[in-house]
């Protein structure tokens, strides 16, 4: 069997099965990827493409950590766009951390995720034409991915992003930074990423409202060739242009070099010089005390004056500063999950075009206390009768011999004679049903004068169902409108819910759009799967009229070779027997306990053998 023809392996069954293991909801259907804060949904993809399924497990894994792990209310207190980026950042490091720590499958799944991204030029390649900010978003969101999530296929965007930000900003603003960044391995809360991205503000500010620099630790940046010699640029890395290690890059372990600063300032002397010699200047002559009756007057600092030079480098520096601070959200990138989010929107949408759809789930209208009508109520009880008969009878096998018990066989006290003491009998108890059924309600416009039948049929079965113990009952509606305009399905009974208690949403709804049997069948494929019962059976009540025959009839057998069992009950007409390998028909309520005992007899029997 293929995996092409198992739907145990495919896209929107696995998505679902991750979703429940991080304890989420996982919908997928409709073209748009994205989390509410309790649901993550996904567009549907192609159901065995592995390039689609690495995005989505990819963009589940970093969501479902969000979910789990972020306050979202935390990221009301962003002051900037600017701020909310670097929150973004911050907040995105500490959840994949955690969530790699707590099921080490979603590191794993992100870190080849992230090559593969890589190898297709995903990420943005950080050039000169960029904004301040977007340079500065993207040193953090790099060199942050690699030292701490050692996501290491992203080490030449870090270190390009790294001497662009070291053309804008002095060599101790980077040093300063990557004490900050430093924290982020030990960020435990939401609030604490807010409060680093609020850091990382102060520090910006700081570093513009200071004075120009004099020496020592601060090295003013100009020439990249200078900066990368002194300042732990690209050629400071070593042959193999390797990153230094997260220990190496602690400012604490290596202090900026005085040397280095020395060099620098000395070739600082050395440009002042030749512009003073350009200008008629000699080192004696400005040595010399003036003697001129108006020195006593405030001196005019020299174009060619050290403090001038150091000023002209300072003013590009801080209008780089002032230009991250006061960046538009259009001057910055989107963070990694709104670009996965991108991308696997236009694979849902190509999905589309290609033919393939996936029905998405709707929120449900509440439950309101209601009394099931007669006639349903009639068909419950005479289909439950005969299906509890059926049951009782099935799990008692014919008493056989045994050497021990509490009733004897005098048919059999000859075997005492031949030394057998196999002369009790004794009654085989057979274990208990053990399936979950899910009902698939058809309310296309062509069902308009067959589904009040459709849906006292569907309502009369789950009833009856559910009071037999060890079977699980669901039943849901299409079409409905979803998401984006995709097709929706209405749950009217979920597994874990009572059908008498929801019985008012089975009258919730009228017949209306057209029939998309696919898309609701790989939904309930997808939810069927993931339950725990050995057997599983998908009823579907319709007149078997599809909008494409083609369709339906690949997902009903990729679903019997995964396991499900298919039944269909036909309303009126017998359409249902071209595309369901066991099928009924009914006329009107009155045969649908007949009926259904007939075709529910073979499974339910059928089940309870298996299971001896």
């Amino acid at each position: 069997m293929t995996s092409r023809t198992n739907l145990m392996h495919s896209l929107p069954v696995v998505a679902k099965a991750l979703g429940r293991k991080y304890g989420l909801s996982v919908e997928v259907g409709g073209t748009q990827a994205f989390t509410d804060g309790d649901t993550i949904h996904l567009p549907s993809l192609p159901p065995d493409d592995r390039e689609a399924a690495a995005l989505a497990y990819g963009f589940l894994d970093h969501e479902a950590g969000h979910v789990r792990l972020t306050k979202f209310e935390v990221l009301s207190q962003a002051k900037s766009p600017l701020h909310k980026v670097l929150f973004n950042i911050f907040e995105d490091i500490r959840v994949e951390k955690e969530m790699g720590q707590i099921f080490p499958g979603c590191r794993i799944n992100l870190e080849s995720l992230i090559r593969k991204l890589v190898a297709d030029h995903f990420f943005d390649e950080p050039t000169s034409k960029g904004s301040p900010a977007a340079i500065l978003q993207a040193f953090l969101l790099y060199e942050l991915r690699v030292q701490v999530l050692h996501q290491n296929a992203l080490i030449p965007l870090s270190q390009a992003s790294e001497d662009l930000l070291r053309q804008l900003t002095s060599g101790e603003l980077i040093q300063r930074l990557l004490k900050v960044m430093n924290k982020v391995d030990a960020l435990t809360s939401s609030k604490e990423s807010m409060a680093l991205a609020e850091e990382v503000l102060r520090l910006l500010k700081q570093e513009m409202e200071g004075p120009a620099s004099s020496g020592g630790d601060r090295r003013e940046c100009g020439n990249p060739q200078d900066l990368k010699q002194g300042d732990g640029g690209q050629e400071n890395r070593g042959p193999e242009n390797h990153p230094p290690s997260a220990v190496q890059r602690n400012p604490q372990h290596f202090p900026a070099p005085q040397s280095s600063t020395h060099s620098e300032s000395q070739r600082v002397e050395s440009k002042l010089g030749e512009e003073r010699g350009t200008a008629g200047y000699s080192q004696s002559e400005e040595s010399q005390p003036s003697i001129d009756t108006e020195s006593a007057q405030p001196a005019v600092e020299s174009p060619g004056s050290k403090r001038t030079d150091r000023r002209r480098y300072k003013a590009p520096r801080d209008k780089a500063l002032r230009k991250m601070l006061q960046a538009s959200e259009s001057e910055l990138t989107r963070d990694f999950g709104e670009m996965l989010a991108e991308r696997l929107a236009r694979e849902g949408e190509q999905a589309c075009k290609d033919g393939f759809r996936m029905a998405v789930a709707i929120r449900p209208p509440a439950a309101v206390a209601s009394q099931i009508g007669q006639e349903v109520s009639q068909q419950t009880r005479a289909l439950r009768v005969r299906l509890d008969g059926l049951i009782q009878a099935s799990r008692l096998d014919r008493s056989r011999l045994a050497s021990t018990g509490i009733r004897i066989n005098t048919g059999e006290l000859y075997r005492l004679a031949l030394s057998d003491p196999q002369v009790f009998s004794r009654l085989r108890k057979r274990n208990a049903i053990n399936t979950a059924v899910q009902i698939l309600l058809d309310k296309s416009d062509s069902m308009r004068h067959r589904l009040e039948i459709a849906r006292k049929a569907a309502l009369a079965v789950a009833c009856a169902l559910q009071y037999i113990n060890g079977t699980a009952v669901a039943c849901a509606a299409f079409p409905v409108v979803g998401v984006g305009n995709a097709v929706g399905i209405l749950p009217l009974t979920r597994f874990d819910e009572r059908v008498a208690v929801t019985a008012s949403r089975y009258e919730s709804f009228d017949a209306q759009g057209g029939t998309p049997l696919a898309e609701a069948l790989w939904w309930c494929a997808s939810e069927i799967l993931g339950r725990r019962e050995e057997r599983k059976i998908i009823l579907v009540v319709t007149d078997g009229q599809p909008d494409d025959s083609g369709s339906p009839r690949e997902i009903v057998q990729r679903c019997l070779h995964s396991g499900i069992e298919m039944i269909g009950l036909g309303i009126e007409v017998q359409a249902v027997k071209a595309l369901f390998p066991d099928w009924c028909v009914i006329q009107d309520m009155e045969q649908l306990a007949p009926v259904m005992f007939k075709v529910l007899e073979r499974k339910l029997t059928h089940s309870i053998a298996e299971s001896a």
